[in-house]
């Protein structure tokens, strides 16, 4: 219920503009350390490559909830012994890129783009897991909100979500008197 009331509620603000700015690198970074013991406890190894002082605009919020599904998903949908890279950089002028790639059953190409549609599960073999399709709708709508996109890629018994956004200038955060 909570994620339907996300989604609801993420596509009713669509058409407003995001107006705050927020480190990215920072919620990356911190969304990584809070999922590592659960990586830990699955037998599954999570690397991140973090580029600093990179913002967007954006709901710091909503970011840290589209890291929340997309760690989530890997978490899940990774075999035991298997590795889960974050890395997220600037590329192209002003764009940043980040990427969430784990090894597991590849998607096949033909649900790359369904997989983000509501209450899509991609196989049978999933069916059993907690979940209800969601999670990848919430995060198509969070970084639609922030005028970006996201994509998935399979391939090699890996998978990619790749997320795209508009780079925004750092504020300065104010001096605490030293």
């Amino acid at each position: 219920v909570e994620e339907m009331l996300a989604l609801a509620r993420s596509e009713a603000d669509m058409g407003k503009k995001v107006q705050e700015t927020c480190s990215f690198s920072d919620v990356v970074i911190e969304s990584v350390l809070s999922f590592e013991a659960v990586f830990y406890q699955g037998k599954r190894e999570l690397e991140s490559d973090v580029e600093e002082g990179i913002c967007v605009r954006g709901d710091e919020k909503d970011l840290r909830r589209l890291m929340g599904i997309l760690l989530d998903n890997a978490d899940k949908y990774s075999p035991e012994g298997s590795r889960t890279r974050v890395s997220l950089n600037r590329v192209q002028g002003k764009k940043v890129r980040l990427t969430v790639e784990n090894t597991g059953a590849e998607i096949p190409k033909e649900k790359l783009e369904e997989i983000f549609e509501r209450f899509y599960r991609s196989d049978s073999s999933r069916s059993d897991r907690k979940g209800y399709g969601l999670g990848l709708a919430i995060a198509k709508s969070v970084v639609e909100r922030c005028r970006g996109t996201i994509r998935a890629e399979s391939g090699d018994g890996e998978n990619r979500f790749i997320v795209e956004l508009r780079t925004a200038e750092c504020r300065k955060k104010e001096s605490d008197g030293k």
